[in-house]
């Protein structure tokens, strides 16, 4: 996925909605940029969504 192509996009983890600061969205990558790292590894379900 392009960034530059996407116009709308939301990322929930575990059912939370995620505010835009707590991500970063490159071509072909999703990073996390939350202090607690320990969080990525206690992701039961991701659901980015975007148009």
């Amino acid at each position: 996925m392009d960034p530059f192509k996407i116009s709308y996009m939301n990322l929930f983890i575990n059912g939370v909605l995620q505010p835009r600061v707590n991500y970063t969205i490159e071509k072909g990558k999703l990073k996390l940029n939350t202090a607690n790292k320990g969080t990525q590894s206690n992701c039961k379900c991701s659901l980015f969504k975007y148009l």
